[in-house]
């Protein structure tokens, strides 16, 4: 299994906050089958802006400790970016990591409350022009899209990929985007999914029903193809 979203990276944004956590939250997500996991802290010019050189020497600290005690989880660096924070004052691409090594991806957060969708569009269009594709980080919890399921097919047929968060198969967020999440997974819009662990307890009491709900509704063969189709992409190790 692959987990495409986390904050497992100690003490860099509202995710975990020791190195004892992380590892707690590294060792759980073995026991129930994780091989790899994204660490993709929060990159938002009005939140947490933590740039790629942070995140590489957060990732190779957590690996080497993951690694002392035998901890069998290749945390891969990214970000998790702030659609508003992807452009720089110049123009530019700002200082986020990229979710593949040929950075060719990212993974975009959007507003949860309702906004001028043009604004994705622009943002898409920055991206697009300089061949970069976007992973849409947890599409059930938006507004915009909870109210036009149509957007969905629009920005699917535009090449965004969906990453779901699996605690919404069991109503983390609300039952208003576990039927969401559901509704995705059917309609078979759903590339991947991901834990978006910041605590420990709130994953060990929503993964393994998580998980459950995840097989019953696809099935172990359409979970094995998520996987392979995320490595392929993102030409993980």
């Amino acid at each position: 299994m692959i987990d495409l979203h986390s904050h497992i990276l100690p003490g860099l944004d509202d995710g975990a906050q020791s190195e004892s956590e992380s590892i707690e939250i590294a060792r759980f997500l073995t026991d129930y089958g994780f091989t790899h996991m994204m660490a993709t802290p929060h990159f938002s010019k009005s939140f947490f802006e933590i740039q790629a050189d942070t995140v590489n020497k957060g990732v190779a600290t957590l690996q080497e400790n993951l690694n002392l005690q035998a901890i069998q989880l290749k945390i891969i660096p990214g970000n998790e970016v702030y659609f508003d924070s992807i452009i720089d004052e110049n123009g530019g691409l700002a200082s986020f990591h990229f979710i593949d090594q040929n950075q060719k991806w990212v993974l975009l957060e959007l507003p949860f409350h309702r906004f001028n969708f043009m604004l994705f569009d622009h943002i898409q269009y920055q991206l697009s022009r300089r061949e970069i594709g976007i992973l849409l980080a947890h599409p059930e919890r938006y507004e915009n899209l909870l109210d036009d399921y149509k957007l969905v097919k629009k920005i699917a047929n535009q090449g965004v990929l969906f990453q779901i968060n699996l605690g919404s198969l069991v109503g983390e967020y609300g039952r208003t985007s576990q039927k969401f999440a559901e509704k995705l997974l059917s309609d078979d819009y759903v590339f991947g999914v991901g834990t978006d662990v910041h605590q420990i307890t709130t994953l060990q009491k929503n993964l393994p029903q998580a998980l459950t709900r995840l097989k019953k509704m696809i099935g172990d063969k359409k979970i094995a193809s998520m996987m392979q189709n995320a490595f392929q992409t993102f030409k993980f190790e």
